[in-house]
């Protein structure tokens, strides 16, 4: 349970921090709809959540033709014109981490079924984005706004909804490590 309100969510111990509440990494698999209601996802690793209160994630994606890998993404159009994303949090699997590099190396535009060929699972609920039920957490998010940053938009999405799998539970939570571990340099 975590209080809705920021001065109600304060503990301090270290060990046991709760900012930035329950995202594990900066890596999201984000996901949206096409115009003819076709799922699409996309790995992002320019996520992070940036207000608790409302819970905002902000998510950037390239909008310059800089080369084949940093073009415009057929995501960026999806979510501009929806005003709707998915955020999904994603973890180290063999399944997840093939998803992930096809998805990644693979543009809707070119494979439609993409998210379908990446080897998830797309699962229908009353989400306004598709959920893949691979991961254990989905945050539905609805675009309140967005900054054009050169060479990639930054959209802050506003969650609406968070579905999080049945087998995550406080016996079996997400786990996030907040730091790295530190060792002494050899010379």
């Amino acid at each position: 349970y975590l209080p809705p309100l920021p001065q109600d969510q304060i503990e301090v111990d270290n060990d046991r921090a709760r900012w930035p509440c329950f995202f594990p990494s900066s890596a999201g698999i984000i996901t949206s709809y096409s115009r003819e209601g076709i799922p699409n996802l996309m790995p992002c690793g320019s996520t992070a959540i940036v207000c608790r209160h409302p819970l905002v994630v902000s998510i950037a994606l390239s909008n310059a033709s800089i080369n084949e890998r940093y073009a415009p993404r057929a995501s960026l159009e999806m979510i501009s014109k929806s005003g709707k994303f998915g955020c999904a949090v994603p973890f180290i699997d063999e399944k997840i981490l093939n998803a992930i590099r096809y998805a990644g190396n693979v543009s809707f535009k070119s494979d439609p079924k993409k998210l379908f060929n990446s080897g998830l699972e797309f699962v229908e609920t009353s989400s306004n984005t598709p959920v893949l039920s691979d991961f254990p957490l989905h945050m539905d998010c609805e675009v309140i706004d967005r900054s054009h940053l050169g060479t990639h938009t930054l959209f802050f999405g506003e969650v609406k909804k968070v579905l999080v799998r049945k087998d995550v539970t406080p016996d079996n939570p997400l786990k996030w490590i907040p730091w790295a571990d530190v060792v002494e340099r050899k010379q």
